[in-house]
């Protein structure tokens, strides 16, 4: 009889290892089927001692210790996969055995146990460490490369695997890169039933040529030998992240598992983000071809403002949503049947009401986020006349943090006034002012709220481009299934500006350069603040300066990548926050209420802020870590286990 301390391949679990007792024939290493509660969970065995050793401590616990089901046999997977977890669940203050649920789900578990390991040809480039490279082209001229960058490896007798961080980007990538290597390339996301997940699985992990492998995150551990090279494609994209209380970056999981199995690790996109491109300046990355940021040249591209628009100067008190230039392209490019991009911000009708009489913003009741209104059209039919029908326009309030719907017919909460006024630009009046212009039948308005598969999705914008002179309204969303659009505008950049995050300079520069991208006679900017400096600078294609700038203003405001914050969200109040503020490596703690919208749940609760510059995160990350930085990493795991939600570095900075 043995006694065996494991480690669940779940998430969820606060701790690391827990211990059973069992008569088979175990190894440190094995893989072994546990009861965690009502269900069975698959677990990594990490020691085993006799149970004569452990049976002093086990009269001392006040649990009963529970028997292995089964054993699994050794695992399939690389011991660098475990150490990847361990060092990763460091760096997010969680458990090792979450971190390994999340790299390892059970239908990789499942099918990789059952696969028969291929014999595979011996790469002719052995890496002694991992390699980390910067790519910074077009996405044309990007994946171009991918395909150069494959057959390569393909020669060296080497896999590759792309990593993307939505679906419709890997449908796209397979689309580019596959042409005459079909074979051999393997496309997994989460919208493939699971039987056809199980197939693609077990021909990767048989097959004994190399192969391409088109992911999302969650299936980039699959235990392919040859793997050597792992590219991360448009490594700025928030979608890296997950959506749990702990909200872990696939970006840092790559890099660490790279580093791991000695693979060349390629971080890839239009525009690098700024951390990335400070990280290559200290020579952490190296250039897999020069970095340059060359945006395609139009016939026009400029950047209007709003205010002094011609149209706007003669009626200052009806609000433009076009300018006059921009409404002349739109129409001189639907005069010649070519196609136009709207690209809006926000959903709805108006994105704030205003009480004219006392100047209070209509807010939630709930969370304080002000009301956006949404108009619905109803369509009913007249008593007694079955052929004829009526449209009803039906306009109600919205919150769109917490999804409260209210009546538009009320009125100020404050002074009782009903004197309220709509302002901002939404979804639904660009699509009305363009209809007005137009026509109904030219305008396309794309919302992946009500076009919900991908595959109709693909089918609105293909029947978009069926239709001579036909006009696409949408947001951000719309881009990856886009391309090539004669006229592109947007129809305010100002409200990028307004998000409270501290990217925002990097995401509105990444925008235009991937909408310029796409334009191929104009690229049209609207703004109503035309002192904008980043604005100024992107219209004399003053890119490095913009970053130069931007990184410094981080640095005095303790961002990344000078400082890596920490946010917790509690639902009562914080622990071991004055003990923590006195601690050398801490630089800055900032304790606020909290209104949230959290995995569905709206809580109200207490927000830490916590800041470490760098080099003393790093720190608390090595292992075996000093005395003073064990203390900081304790404190830290404990405030982590209590908490509600725990971000490393969240673009959403709430000061």
């Amino acid at each position: 009889m043995i006694s065996v301390s494991v480690i669940p391949i779940v998430r969820g679990l606060p701790k690391d290892t827990l211990s059973y007792f069992s008569s088979f024939d175990i190894r440190e290493g094995d893989l072994v089927v546990v009861m965690i509660g009502s269900r069975e969970v698959t677990a990594l065995v990490v020691e085993v001692r006799p149970i004569e050793t452990t049976k002093l401590s086990l009269k001392k616990e006040r649990f009963k210790m529970k028997k292995v089901i089964r054993a699994l046999g050794p695992s399939p997977f690389s011991s660098a996969l475990f150490t990847t977890a361990k060092r990763s669940a460091l760096h997010f203050l969680t458990s090792t055995s979450s971190m390994l649920g999340l790299l390892l789900p059970l239908t990789l578990i499942d099918e990789t146990l059952s696969a028969k390991s291929p014999t595979v040809a011996r790469s002719t480039h052995e890496l002694p460490q991992s390699e980390k490279c910067v790519l910074e082209l077009p996405t044309d001229e990007r994946r171009s490369l991918y395909r150069t960058l494959v057959r390569e490896a393909f020669a060296r007798n080497e896999s590759c695997m792309i990593i993307a961080p939505t679906i419709i980007e890997c449908i796209r990538i397979e689309q580019e890169v596959a042409r005459g290597i079909g074979e051999y390339v393997y496309t997994l996301h989460s919208q493939l039933a699971n039987p056809v997940i199980k197939k693609m699985i077990g021909e990767i992990l048989s097959k004994t040529h190399p192969v391409l492998i088109i992911a999302t995150p969650s299936f980039s551990t699959i235990p392919r030998r040859d793997l050597r090279t792992i590219i991360l494609e448009r490594e700025s994209s928030s979608d890296y992240r997950t959506f749990d209380r702990n909200q872990i970056d696939w970006r840092v999981l790559l890099e660490i598992l790279a580093e791991e199995l000695h693979v060349r690790f390629i971080l890839a996109d239009t525009l690098l983000r700024f951390e990335t491109l400070y990280r290559h300046q200290l020579k952490e990355f190296v250039e897999l071809r020069p970095l340059t940021i060359a945006p395609r040249e139009q016939k026009t591209f400029s950047i209007v403002n709003m205010l002094d628009d011609e149209a706007t100067i003669k009626d200052k008190n009806k609000f433009k949503v076009f300018s006059s230039k921009t409404g002349k392209q739109i129409a001189d490019s639907l005069r010649q049947r070519k196609h136009v991009f709207v690209l809006t911000h926000r959903k709805g009708l108006a994105t704030t009401t205003l009480c004219q009489d006392c100047g209070h913003i209509c807010a939630c009741g709930r969370c304080g986020s002000p009301l956006v209104l949404y108009t619905d059209k109803i369509i009913t039919k007249q008593k007694n006349q079955s052929a004829t029908i009526k449209k009803v326009e039906e306009r109600y309030f919205m919150c769109n943090r917490c999804r409260i719907v209210e009546r538009a017919n009320f009125a100020c909460p404050y002074c009782k006034s009903w004197n309220l006024k709509e302002y901002g630009l939404g979804n639904e009046r660009i699509i009305d002012e363009l209809k007005k212009d137009f026509g109904d039948e030219r305008v396309f308005p794309f919302d992946q709220s009500t076009i919900k598969t991908i595959r109709a999705r693909e089918l609105f914008i293909k029947k978009f481009y069926e239709t001579e002179g036909g006009i696409l309204v949408g947001t951000e969303q719309a881009i990856p299934y886009l391309k090539d659009i004669a006229t592109v505008v947007v129809v305010s950049i100002d409200s990028m500006f307004s998000l409270p995050i501290y990217v925002v300079v990097e995401k509105a520069l990444r925008l235009i350069l991937l909408l310029r991208a796409l334009a191929i006679d104009a690229c049209i900017v609207q703004t109503r603040a035309p002192d904008n400096k980043v604005l100024t600078d992107i219209e004399r294609s003053a890119y490095p300066k913009i970053i130069r700038d931007d990184l410094e203003e981080r640095k005095e405001l303790h961002y990344s990548p000078f400082v890596t914050t920490v946010r917790f969200i509690f639902k009562n109040n914080a622990p071991l926050t004055d003990e923590l503020i006195q601690h050398p490596y801490v630089v800055e703690l900032n304790t606020f209420a909290f209104n949230e919208v959290i995995r569905g749940k709206y809580i109200s609760g207490t927000c830490v802020m916590v800041r470490i510059p760098t080099p003393y995160w790093e720190a608390l990350m090595t292992l075996p870590p000093s005395p003073e930085s064990m203390r900081c990493r304790e404190m830290l795991i404990e405030m982590a286990q209590e908490a509600l939600s725990t971000t490393i570095n969240p673009e959403g900075l709430i000061q």
